[in-house]
Formats: structure tokens, C-alpha cells, sequence
């Protein structure tokens, strides 16, 4: 069980590498649909395989019933949306842009957001489903608290 305020070592690490692709993403923002697509094809992408196969260890690790197993194979049941934008400049990496400006005057708020609905990789208090405004909260600390992002090799 995952207590209300504690993140997962695995879900923390999972913020930084996404929180990665995201400020790739804030670069490019305004560059046209043919830039963007190229930056993402160079930086995105390795990152994005390197994600799915770090994901796919950490759920080797862990028990299937494991909440946090649970949210890694809902993650991945989706990964072809979630990639979609390597392929296409027009698209956002988010699907949750209104969303995401709301919560813009937090910083990391935003990254957070769209990650959770995306991942779901936080529950709280025992329960099988999650309070994404507690979830924005303990990720938005820890992300501005720890200001180490992960880098690639």
C-alpha cells in the first residue's frame, strides 16, 4: 500500500525521466510542425525507448498484483497514444492542454498533471483509485524540491 504523501522510488523516477521529455517539449514549443517533429525524432525518442524498457524492468521486479504494477501495465497498454506525438509535429505531447494551463502558475504542476492521467502511477490511502489533486501536490513538491531531473547516458 501506498500512503497519501509518499511516492513509489519507481513512480518518483518516472516524474524525472517524463519531466525530461516535457522541457524538450517546452523548448520546441512555436517551432513549426516539421522542427518539432525532427526534435523529437533526435532527443524524444531515444528517451521514450529507453523508458519503455526501464518500465518493463521495474515491472519484472515487482509483484502483478503491485498497485504500482497495476498503473506500469496501464501505462503501457497505452503506450501507442502516449508515443504518437514522436510521429506527428502537429500533436501535443499532452492530451490535457486546458488542463494544463489551469495548473500552469504551479511550477511542475503542469508536467505532473499530464502525467498522471497518462500513467496513473500514484493511488493513495489504500484505495485502487487515486486523488489527482493530492497526487499533483506530493509529485509538484518533490519535482521543485529535488530539481534533479534525469538525464540520459
Amino acid at each position: 500500500m501506498i500512503s497519501r504523501g509518499s511516492p513509489t522510488p519507481i513512480a518518483a523516477e518516472a516524474v524525472k525521466r517524463i519531466d525530461v521529455l516535457f522541457a524538450i517539449e517546452r523548448e520546441i514549443n512555436g517551432l513549426a510542425a516539421q522542427e518539432r517533429l525532427r526534435v523529437r525524432q533526435g532527443r524524444s525518442r531515444p528517451l521514450i525507448v529507453e523508458l519503455e524498457a526501464w518500465l518493463l524492468e521495474q515491472r519484472a521486479k515487482l509483484s502483478r498484483n503491485n498497485d504500482t504494477t497495476k498503473a506500469i501495465n496501464y501505462c503501457l497498454s497505452r503506450w501507442d497514444a502516449f508515443t504518437r506525438f514522436l510521429d506527428d509535429g502537429r500533436l501535443c505531447m499532452s492530451n490535457n492542454a486546458a488542463k494544463t494551463s489551469r495548473l500552469a502558475a504551479a511550477r511542475g504542476a503542469a508536467r505532473c498533471q499530464a502525467l498522471l492521467s497518462q500513467f496513473a502511477l500514484v493511488t493513495t490511502g489504500g484505495t485502487r483509485s487515486w486523488d489527482s489533486n493530492s497526487s499533483i501536490h506530493w509529485i509538484s513538491k518533490a519535482v521543485i524540491q529535488s530539481r534533479v531531473a534525469w538525464r540520459p547516458h
